[in-house]
């Protein structure tokens, strides 16, 4: 069941368990890591096809340049927003269980899937979301589409990015969200807010979750 965000009113709040907005997602998994997969990554170029099946070249032309929809703040205020896909390079996945590692989270089990690794830039029309991210991984397990989760630490963000709802908060993070698919861009944006002073040498203490906004129909369910 999906957590609900609060769009009217307020600060937003995030009313649910954030991982049931923002899954968790396996990390590289080596020998000797208790990892729950390990994971083997290929590179893989032009017409060769990945572990899903797909081609590196089906998978960039999907992703590769500008994807553009309508953004609204969680303050009820509407604008354009586009991401760019830039220098995509493909990598075909095998995941197979560790032995000597964790339970996979929930009832997920180590599946095949490509890694597509690209510079990521989000803005808006408005100008109040320019960020640009490097080494960003998205992930795909069918041609048809491709998402991508990161969270950046307030002192990461070097764009126009500002929390519009911070009280007397310090901004902690951002996770940001994205799917790319045959039938549009979706995505979302959420910002986690401290109670506290946020310093990079120190631990974020009473951090709560508040939405920042979101574009396209199925930002929610992916």
């Amino acid at each position: 069941m999906l957590a609900a965000l609060s769009l009217s009113g307020g600060c937003g709040v995030l009313t649910a368990d954030p991982s049931e907005l923002f899954a968790v997602q396996a990390g590289d998994g080596g020998v000797e890591s208790d990892a729950p997969c390990l994971e083997t990554a290929r590179p893989v170029t032009g017409n060769d096809q990945t572990v899903i099946g797909a081609t590196a070249y089906e998978l960039l032309a999907l992703v590769q340049g500008d994807h553009g929809g309508s953004f609204l703040w969680v303050t009820g205020d509407k604008t354009r927003i586009t991401v760019s896909v830039d220098n995509p390079q493909v990598f075909s996945v095998v995941s197979r269980t560790n032995p000597a590692g964790d339970t996979p989270y929930g009832e997920r089990h180590c599946a095949n899937y490509a890694r597509i690794d690209a510079t990521v830039r989000l803005r808006t029309v408005d100008g109040r979301l320019d960020e640009t991210f490097d080494k960003v991984s998205m992930t795909a397990f069918s041609g048809d589409e491709v998402r991508g989760a990161l969270t950046v630490p307030s002192a990461e963000l070097h764009g126009t990015y500002t929390p519009s709802l911070r009280r007397e908060h310090c901004h902690a993070s951002s996770s940001l969200r994205f799917l790319i698919a045959v039938d549009g861009t979706h995505g979302s944006l959420t910002d986690a807010l401290g109670s506290g002073a946020c310093h990079a040498d120190a631990a974020v203490f009473g951090t709560s979750q508040f939405a920042g906004g979101r574009w396209g129909a199925r930002w929610q369910n992916y």
